[in-house]
């Protein structure tokens, strides 16, 4: 875990400036019911995200039962439908930066009995044992934190032959273009507007 800390003291400013951008978006349960709600609905997120759902879905058929980790669970939207999906099939661990993410998670997980569990803990410095998990999900979190580290710590939690699933952002996807260069720019002009008015 020294390694850890060592390899994001030496990250140094645009580093040290992302992790404290991405801390600063989640601090209040409005933050995390805001999140949950961008990926609801019929918007371009929404869709974006079940289609890493779908994703995450075909890869854990087949996969061994038992304990799973999500990775920056954020409020729990995969962790409920794991609950809702495969019900029985694993015994759930979220993690997330954001106390405020847990505490969102925790709430729609309310009711799953003690085969799910919270944390805040960073992907860079878990704490759990070696070789803990059968099963880990990384879904759109390594891209906002020291990826690397991050791999060496899902490497070392989970169980030689278990599962890993990561998806990352791919910052030249359609998806992507369009939300830096479109949509971005026309929240930001349509708040200059709204601020006139």
């Amino acid at each position: 875990m020294a390694s850890s800390k060592t390899a994001r003291a030496h990250r140094g400013g645009e580093g040290a400036a992302r992790d404290a951008a991405v801390a600063a978006q989640y601090l209040t349960p409005d933050d995390a019911t805001r999140y949950a709600a961008s990926y609801e609905g019929r918007r371009p997120a929404a869709r974006y995200f079940c289609s890493r759902l779908h994703v995450v879905d075909a890869a854990l058929r087949g996969a061994p039962h038992g304990r799973l980790l999500d990775v920056g669970c954020g409020p729990g939207m995969l962790v409920r439908r794991l609950l809702d999906i495969r019900p029985g099939d694993f015994q759930i661990t979220g993690i997330d930066r954001s106390p405020a993410m847990i505490e969102a998670a925790t709430a729609r997980a309310k009711g799953s009995g003690d085969d799910v569990a919270f944390r805040v803990a960073r992907v860079e410095e878990m704490p759990f044992p070696d070789r803990h998990f059968d099963v880990v999900v990384a879904m759109g979190v390594l891209e906002y934190t020291d990826a690397a580290g991050g791999l060496r710590e899902i490497a070392r939690v989970v169980r030689p032959g278990g599962l890993v699933v990561v998806t990352m952002l791919n910052p030249l996807s359609p998806y992507r273009l369009v939300e830096w260069f479109v949509y971005w720019p026309m929240v930001r002009v349509l708040g200059r507007i709204e601020g006139l008015f």
